[in-house]
């Protein structure tokens, strides 16, 4: 997402939430949502550093 406009990413990362990974199993999730790892749906909170290129 971040690769496509003039930002370059440098970091992404988050933890999953221990009380959504526990319900996250319990969800009826939509088909495009179902080949995601478990604990990847449980990340809710991302940081997201990015850079601007050089002037």
């Amino acid at each position: 997402m971040f690769n496509a406009g003039p930002l370059t990413l440098l970091s992404a990362n988050g933890e999953p939430d221990p009380e959504a990974l526990e319900i996250v199993d319990s969800l009826n999730l939509a088909p495009e949502f179902q080949h995601y790892k478990k604990e990847d749906l449980a990340i809710l909170t991302t940081v997201i550093v990015c850079q601007k290129p050089d002037p």
